[in-house]
C-alpha cells in the first residue's frame, strides 16, 4: 500500500474518533473534533497531491479516496443534523445532489467514459469542509468557546451559507458534466 493510500486509510479510521469525541463528556470535546475533522481533511489535501506529484495514483486510490471522503463529510453531517446545527432540509439536499451524481458517474463508468474531477468538484468539497468545521466551532461556542465575542448564531449562518454554496456550486458542477458526456453515456439507449 502506498503512501497516498496510507492517508486514505487514515482519513478512514479518524471518521470514528471524529464523530464519537463530540458525544464525549470531556472539557473541549468540540475543539478536539474539529481537531480531528481538521486533520482528516488535510490528508484528502495531501493524499491527491502526493499522488499526482510521485505518479503513484492506483486503481484502489481512485476507488477508496472518494468513498472514504463521502464517509467522513457525511457521517459528520448527519452528526451535526442529530445535534441541531444543521436543517434537514440542507443536509437531504445535499444528499440527493450526490446520489444523482453517484448514479451518473457509475452509469458513465458502466459506458466506458470516464469523469475526471473538475473545479467546481473541489470548491463544492472546499465550502462542504468549511461548513462542517464552522458548523463544529459553533458547537464549541455553544460550549462556551469564546470566538471575537461573535454570536454562535452568526457562526452557524456562515455554516448554512457554505453548504448552501457547496450544494449550487456541485450541482453547477454536476450540470457541467452533464452537458459534457450526456452524448457519450446515454447516445446508445433510446430513451
Amino acid at each position: 500500500m502506498n503512501l497516498p493510500n496510507k492517508l486514505t486509510l487514515t482519513r478512514l479510521l479518524i471518521t470514528i474518533p471524529a464523530i464519537t469525541v463530540l458525544f464525549m463528556p470531556i472539557p473541549n470535546n468540540k475543539l478536539i473534533g474539529i481537531g480531528f475533522f481538521a486533520i482528516a481533511s488535510i490528508t484528502d489535501l495531501l493524499d491527491g497531491y502526493i499522488a499526482r506529484k510521485h505518479n503513484c495514483a492506483t486503481k484502489l486510490g481512485a476507488f477508496f479516496d472518494p468513498l472514504t471522503d463521502k464517509i467522513l463529510n457525511n457521517s459528520l453531517l448527519i452528526t451535526l443534523l442529530y445535534l441541531d446545527v444543521f436543517p434537514l432540509w440542507i443536509v437531504l439536499a445535499i444528499f440527493i445532489r450526490e446520489l444523482f451524481f453517484d448514479a451518473f458517474y457509475k452509469l458513465a463508468v458502466l459506458n466506458n467514459v470516464f469523469i475526471k474531477a473538475n473545479y467546481p468538484g473541489k470548491i463544492k468539497s472546499l465550502f462542504l469542509v468549511f461548513g462542517i468545521l464552522i458548523g463544529e466551532l459553533y458547537l464549541a461556542m455553544n460550549d462556551g468557546l469564546n470566538v471575537f465575542n461573535l454570536e454562535a448564531i452568526y457562526v452557524q449562518n456562515v455554516a448554512y451559507i457554505a453548504l448552501i454554496i457547496s450544494f449550487i456550486v456541485g450541482f453547477v458542477g454536476t450540470n457541467m458534466i452533464l452537458q459534457n458526456v450526456w452524448e457519450d453515456i446515454v447516445g446508445k439507449y433510446e430513451i
